[in-house]
């Protein structure tokens, strides 16, 4: 827009001042600076419909490093803004505790083993007792028949007839319990998973838990990147409810467009679009658009029981789009946070064309300053 009321101000210059074509006065100075506001606002308005130019940025996703279990850090393996490879050691927690409950989990593993094998045990036992009590309790209904016949025959008291039947009710009731206690023991051996007893299951997917734990003492990175701001340090405590580190991942990097609205017709997914990064100064790029992004913040209200404010509903003033970043372009462009400008000229910007055209040039060369 400077050069644009720079040109205008020199074509007067001329008129007015070198060749005196026309008188310098009071209405010629208005008719020249509302014919030069008028210039202003059309050049103006065409550049931003036919030729749209915004800043853009570099950005990317950040992964909070969060460790799985709960303790004191003893090692940290990495240092900051030093690259790092997937797989690589980030820092260990002390895995003594862990350790001890891995070795409590092995014990109980084993006695619940021994439990369950116990169990065929009491069960033999308990059906040796009951064909024991059978026996006895059916020699103690025969006896008991001897007795009232011999009782009939006036051979035998009334108190043996009364000990018999108390000796064949102790037995019944001791049956009835060994037959309960046989029951009960085929439940247990039945309660099974997958062929092996529930208990000694449950110990083993406790032990299982405890062994993941263990190895959990160790974090690792997912995949190539760095560490920036390294404030882990041994003895710090860490939990699984706080990041402990931010990874910045290499590879993920997202070039986003701000633009007017009055642009945003232009903003269809392939259109070319042109970039000039202040981390490359007096250089550009061209590239095209990745995707017109379709709504920010601005636009969006949260569900809460409060009324939404007027600022919530005026919303923005601008677009956001997604540009692809070519592949060829040096390590220093891509930086997070680097920033730039950027144009896009649509197939119908005209005689505006070479004016966006100045004008994004100087904006290639400021980017020195």
């Amino acid at each position: 827009m400077v050069l644009i009321l720079a040109l205008y101000g020199g074509v007067i210059y001329l008129v007015f001042g070198r060749f005196k074509l026309l008188p310098w006065n009071t209405t010629w100075k208005s008719i020249s600076a509302t014919v030069g506001l008028l210039i202003a606002l059309i050049v103006i308005g065409a550049l931003n419909y036919l030729t749209p130019s915004g800043r853009v940025a570099v950005h990317g996703a950040t992964i909070e490093i969060t460790p799985n279990v709960t303790g004191s850090v003893v090692s940290v393996a990495i240092k900051a803004n030093t690259p790092i490879k997937k797989g690589d050691l980030l820092f260990q927690i002390d895995p003594v505790p862990f350790e001890i409950e891995v070795g409590r989990l092995e014990a109980a593993v084993v006695e619940a083993k021994t439990a369950a094998n116990m169990l065929l045990t009491d069960l033999e036992a308990v059906e040796a007792e009951i064909d024991g009590l059978t026996v006895q309790l059916t020699f103690g209904i025969e006896r008991r028949d001897d007795i009232v016949e011999l009782a009939d025959r006036g051979v035998n008291s009334q108190f043996q007839l009364q000990e018999a039947v108390s000796t064949i009710g102790q037995l019944e009731a001791g049956l009835r319990s060994a037959k309960a206690r046989k029951q009960g023991l085929e439940l247990r051996i039945a309660s099974q998973i997958g062929g092996v007893d529930s208990t000694v299951a449950q110990a083993q997917q406790m032990l299982e838990t405890a062994r993941w734990n263990l190895r959990q003492t160790d974090v690792f990175a997912i995949e190539d990147g760095t560490v920036t701001a390294m404030v882990l340090k041994p003895g710090a405590r860490v939990t699984k409810f706080k990041s402990a580190l931010a990874f910045v991942p290499y590879g993920d990097r997202s070039l986003t467009g701000v633009f007017a609205q009055s642009g945003a017709h232009a903003f269809v997914p392939g259109t070319e679009v042109m970039v000039a990064m202040r981390s490359d100064p007096g250089t550009f790029f061209t590239t095209t658009i990745q995707a017109l992004i379709p709504g920010t913040g601005e636009g969006t209200l949260a569900t809460t029981g409060a009324l939404p404010t007027i600022g919530q509903l005026l919303g923005s003033s601008s677009v956001v789009v997604r540009l692809k970043i070519p592949n060829d372009l040096p390590e220093h462009v891509t930086l997070l946070g680097s920033s730039g400008s950027a144009t896009l000229i649509t197939p119908d910007a005209g005689p505006i064309e070479p004016l966006a055209k100045i004008l994004f040039w100087i904006k290639r060369y400021t980017n020195y300053l």
